[in-house]
């Protein structure tokens, strides 16, 4: 999962857990503005079919410490942030604007994390958020004024030695210009925010009735709808097809409670720690029509692309964690970013200035 409950912790704890790996990957990225796929010979395969249909576009995503873009045509990788001139800090999460000029991501910089924003080759970064506690998970509105972001700590968050913050996290809602932040739930551990395309309301996971289910908001009311409800099993990381038709989510997480745990959980992958048992599903804002969309396990962070025919995700494994996308129509996977890799987060638009606007296939 990509966010707090679940993505910053899983974010920190694969960070840690990995990082000899990880450090080598980061290095081999380091020394240019950008790079090829280290093996951009077997970019864009299918990994489970013979059947797919080739795209053209950019991906944002996170690799490691750093913010990248990848381009689906021909595989080049930009770097965006440098950890290494902020001491070694973290820059997780990223998510483009809705023209696709801007990116808001969560960084550790200046001590805690907060909400930044910054231009879409990277430049003009600045800090949205500064509130008690941690930021993360920024979510733009379809008319970009505003961004959505969870603050609070996470009964989940680990790989962080004496980590003791356990406050439960709750969504916010504050100006794409900055200023005073609103809170938009109160009740159990709440995060993931995903916005409607006509910004009416706000999809989220939340504990509320036990088990983390998915939410249906309505923003600037009170109305709630609990959209899923599978006891014994975590739905989380809702995104909103571009129709609005359509929520697409990962189901059958694996959790334990980290709170005030002391020490690094050093084996991610494994029974003590976020078992990667999920897959992708998509159903109707009104409940229906349940459609599993992987069978393989170890997939999260699904996001639609910007056609609606399909979803970019990130699929975890013994090599490290890499970005795919799925197409609806026969469930073919296709490597977007090869090598042992510590890719997560993707995130699409259909905004024109970031060039994701492109994102759809060839020929189509």
């Amino acid at each position: 999962m990509r966010r707090l409950e679940g993505g910053l912790a899983r974010y920190l704890i694969n960070v840690l857990a990995l990082a000899g790996l990880l450090m080598m990957a980061a290095h081999c990225v380091s020394a240019t503005t950008s790079t090829k796929t280290a093996a951009s010979a077997s970019f864009g395969t299918p990994f489970e079919s013979d059947s797919f249909t080739p795209r053209v576009g950019k991906i944002l995503f996170s690799r490691y410490k750093d913010i990248y873009t990848v381009n689906l045509e021909d595989g080049e990788v930009k770097r965006l942030t440098y950890t290494e001139q902020c001491g070694g800090c973290f820059n997780l999460q990223p998510t483009w604007s809705p023209d696709g000029s801007h990116i808001a991501f969560t960084s550790n910089r200046d001590g805690d994390f907060d909400i930044y924003v910054m231009k879409s080759d990277g430049s003009d970064q600045r800090r949205l958020t500064d509130m008690v506690g941690r930021e993360s998970s920024p979510a733009w509105s379809p008319r970009g004024d505003s961004i959505a972001f969870v603050n609070g700590g996470d009964t989940t968050f680990a790989g962080m030695v004496n980590s003791t913050e356990c406050n439960q996290p709750n969504i916010y809602l504050v100006s794409a210009d900055g200023g005073l932040p609103a809170k938009l739930t109160d009740q159990g551990a709440n995060t993931d925010p995903a916005w409607s395309p006509d910004g009416k309301r706000i999809a989220f996971t939340s504990d509320r009735d036990g088990d983390y289910e998915i939410y249906l908001l309505d923003v600037g009311g009170d109305r709630l709808v609990q959209l899923t409800k599978n006891e014994g099993v975590d739905d989380v990381d809702p995104s909103w097809s571009p129709d609005g038709a359509s929520i697409a989510f990962g189901r059958g997480y694996a959790r334990r409670d980290f709170c005030r745990m002391e020490g690094i959980i050093e084996n991610p992958l494994g029974p003590d720690a976020m078992a990667w048992g999920a897959d992708l599903y998509a159903v109707g804002v009104d409940g229906s029509g349940l459609k599993r969309l992987t069978f393989d396990g170890n997939n999260s962070d699904p996001v639609w692309l910007p056609d609606g025919l399909g979803l970019a995700f990130t699929k975890g494994g013994d090599a490290g964690f890499e970005l795919f996308y799925v197409e609806l129509a026969g469930l073919s996977q296709t490597r977007v970013a090869d090598g042992a890799n510590f890719d997560l987060s993707p995130s699409c638009t259909a905004g024109a200035e970031s060039g994701a606007g492109m994102i759809g296939t060839v020929g189509r």
